[in-house]
């Protein structure tokens, strides 16, 4: 393979959108309501993509709302060509290269606009909670190979909203581009988590 990986800022998605939306129009899963017609770069800065020559292999973009202060969420939307493809990224032993490299771009394109954290965040299992510190996205961070720079929240953060649906509160691994650079609030507790929407 040869890869090139690309991030275009907001105003040029127009050059690489009709791509995106054909790589994702007739996927089958239970996230497929996000991608094809239906993909939505609303309140999205960036997106990166990863080019095996004319063949587009992977895609994700940096989201920003209001509600994360000055953080960024990164490998949003993030789905892979399934010619490509042959496990989840969250369930890996490793992760692929251009993965990490996609990472990579996202952070230094957040850094330069100004943002003091990139985050990645996913929802949490019920039954994760008792061993919170093991989940797969706290384990994912183990593959990079700054893994030293990356922290896994103790707490579960709004995302999104509205705050009372559970799938919105979401753990979440971060990277400060700032020495002052804070995780999106609010948060809670995991255990307040539990107690809120598991029972």
């Amino acid at each position: 393979m040869n890869l090139v990986i690309n991030t275009y800022p907001v105003k040029l998605y127009p050059l690489i959108l009709e791509e995106i939306i054909d790589l994702t129009v007739d996927i089958d899963d239970r996230l497929s309501e996000n991608y094809g017609e239906n993909l939505d770069f609303t309140d999205s800065i960036a997106v990166t993509t990863v080019k095996d020559e004319d063949t587009l292999v992977a895609f994700s973009t940096i989201l920003h709302r209001e509600m994360f202060g000055n953080s960024v969420r990164i490998l949003n939307r993030h789905y892979k060509n399934p010619e490509y493809r042959r496990v989840n990224w969250g369930h890996q032993r490793r992760i692929r290269e251009y993965t990490y490299e996609m990472i990579q771009h996202q952070i230094l394109f957040a850094k330069d606009e100004g943002y003091d954290v990139a985050f990645i965040s996913r929802e949490l299992k019920d039954n994760n909670l008792n061993n919170f510190d093991s989940t797969a996205l706290n384990r994912f961070k183990n593959y990079f190979p700054d893994h030293k720079k990356w922290i896994f929240s103790p707490k579960m953060h709004l995302v999104s909203l509205p705050k009372r649906f559970k799938q919105n509160w979401q753990s979440i691994l971060y990277y400060k581009l700032t020495d002052n650079g804070k995780p999106p609030q609010p948060s809670i507790s995991a255990q307040a988590y539990k107690e809120r929407f598991v029972g």
